[in-house]
């Protein structure tokens, strides 16, 4: 056999090599043939061994290599942050000749690095690169900049997304498809869904990936109905197309809708993943539907070999919101592995129905069984300690917080600011408050609930008043301060400069005001309110009407 058909014979074994025993073989085989001196098939080993998972055996082909190339030194580097080992793989580079690296090298590095948590550190790379003389920038890989759209994306900058937009448009690339949906991805992520749009617009013709990406952009901007409309505009439709629309009737809370569109999804052939069933049994928890969460938990363990964590996660999350924690309970030990998202799950069904002891042991048990404790289970947990009874429980929690750092953690210092106004002690809600590096508007929101459950009606408007952005629960929160102790005057202006201020009214808001007018026996302004009400009511009426016509078609189906 000759040499050019002994490597082609390598070659092809390579291509096809998928196990860490055949690819010792072949390692083997090679060195007895003598063929081991030959750049092309180590390169193609390397590759093998990469794919395999065999990092270490990759490294040792690597440096018996001579004259390695660009191919080589790229491989190795892939593998390298393939495998998160990414001190080396940051030694690697370094170690790379300056001549010898090429785009390939930088994007393997922007890229890694996002993929592995560190997208700061993706920036950074794409800064050296830029300044990196021997780096032609005119002849630049796009999938740099859309791993860097990527990196900016995860870091919420609009700041930086508006600089990467800038350079890519002065490269004349922004007519590249990845581009154009790299961009619009990256806008989503960060909050900048009017520069998304504007760019979609712009767009000839999008991409599937674009469309997608907007029926999201769309739902934060809009609502679940305009990202709708731009589902019933797309030319075709994808898994993820559907996944996203099912996605966000339920986190809007339209279980119904969401159900719906769920049956016609499997109607016209789409399979349902594990994104799908945990949207639609999160949506059956949210509407208390235990005949079609049922339903749903008998199709999962048709149509899937086993049930994971996750579809798992979300059973039990439904059975305990439809009230049946016995089965939640049973879906929990039958889980082959229960993580702390299951327990998480578990521990908010048993404490919703007030059974805080209950809670609390699973929460013990959970750290006996040496589960890793996140922010959400601690949030959790410290909601369970509510009221005098569980004041020493909470506190101690509060103390592991510290000690493990997770205080800093906007959900984690939420749940102790209520865990204390609660408990009635509202100098250490206020202490745990001005503590956090952070805070949300739910942060501000527990405050103001706080100060009011303690009557201190000035320093609840005071923190109210210092508030950098408001959402319709904190005005109502301010709002009821004022009805509930007796000052409806002051409330009434509050309903006047929340109006001012286009704020949207919910139920909550109209029966607090309506309370304050009936109390300061205004009729005129009573029938203004009314009347908003009604205003505000009617789209919601036709909505209830569509969730009428769904409700048959989802009992026809079952």
């Amino acid at each position: 056999m000759s040499y050019m058909q002994l490597s082609q014979k390598f070659y092809d074994a390579f291509k096809l090599c998928g196990s860490p025993p055949i690819a010792r073989k072949l390692h083997a085989q090679l060195i007895l043939s003598g063929l081991d001196a030959s750049l092309f098939l180590l390169n193609n080993l390397l590759h093998v061994y990469s794919n395999c998972g065999m990092v270490d055996d990759a490294f040792r082909v690597f440096r018996e290599a001579n004259h390695a190339n660009i191919f080589t030194w790229n491989t190795m580097l892939h593998a390298f942050f393939d495998s998160g080992r990414m001190r080396e793989a940051e030694n690697l580079f370094d170690e790379m000749p300056h001549i010898v690296r090429d785009s390939v090298s930088w994007t393997t590095m922007i890229s890694g690095y996002c993929q592995n948590g560190l997208p700061g550190h993706s920036i950074k790379t794409f800064m050296s690169m830029l300044r990196d003389s021997n780096h032609d920038i005119q002849n630049c890989d796009p999938f740099s900049y859309t791993c860097t759209m990527k990196a900016c994306g995860c870091l919420a900058s609009t700041r930086l997304a508006l600089q990467l937009h800038a350079h890519v448009i002065k490269l004349h690339l922004g007519a590249q498809t990845c581009i154009q949906n790299s961009l619009v991805d990256m806008y989503i992520k960060c909050g900048a869904i009017t520069l998304a749009e504007t760019i979609f617009l712009n767009i000839e013709s999008p991409s599937l990936f674009c469309w997608n990406s907007m029926i999201y952009g769309y739902s934060q901007l809009y609502g679940p109905y305009e990202a709708l409309h731009v589902f019933t505009r797309m030319p075709e439709r994808d898994h993820v197309s559907w996944n996203t629309l099912i996605s966000v009737f339920s986190q809007y809370g339209h279980g119904i809708r969401c159900l719906s569109t769920f049956v016609e999804m499997c109607n016209l052939g789409f399979k349902p993943n594990f994104m799908t069933y945990g949207s639609v049994l999160s949506a059956c928890a949210s509407i208390s539907d235990l005949k079609w969460g049922a339903h749903l938990h008998a199709r999962i363990l048709r149509m899937e070999h086993s049930l994971d964590a996750f579809l798992g996660s979300g059973l039990i999350d439904m059975y305990a919101k439809c009230g049946c924690l016995a089965l939640a309970r049973r879906v929990f030990n039958s889980l082959g592995e229960q993580n702390q998202v299951s327990w998480t799950c578990f521990i908010s069904g048993v404490a919703q129905f007030g059974l805080g002891d209950d809670a609390l042991a699973l929460f013990n048990q959970m750290r006996q069984a040496s589960v890793v404790l996140d922010e959400f289970t601690l949030a959790t947990i410290l909601g369970v300690c509510s009221g005098q009874n569980y004041a020493a429980s909470g506190e101690l929690l509060h103390g592991y917080a510290i000690k493990s750092g997770m205080d800093s953690s906007v959900p984690v210092g939420n749940a102790i600011i209520t865990m204390y106004a609660r408990c009635g002690d509202t100098e250490k809600a206020s202490l745990a408050f001005r503590s956090m590096p952070l805070r949300d508007t739910i942060s501000w929101t527990a405050m103001i609930t706080a100060f009011s459950q303690n009557g201190d009606i000035d320093r609840a408007r005071q923190c109210f008043d210092m508030m950098p952005e408001r959402n319709v629960i904190t005005w109502n929160s301010m709002l009821s301060t004022y009805i509930q102790h007796g000052f409806s005057e002051e409330g009434m202006k509050l309903y006047v400069l929340m109006r001012s201020k286009a704020v949207k009214p919910d139920w909550v808001t109209f029966a607090t005001s309506i309370r304050a007018c009936a109390d300061l026996a205004t009729i005129k302004l009573g029938t203004q309110v009314v009347s908003h009400l009604q205003t505000v009511l009617s789209p919601c009426i036709q909505d209830v009407d569509k969730s009428k016509k769904h409700g048959k078609f989802l009992t026809q189906y079952m």
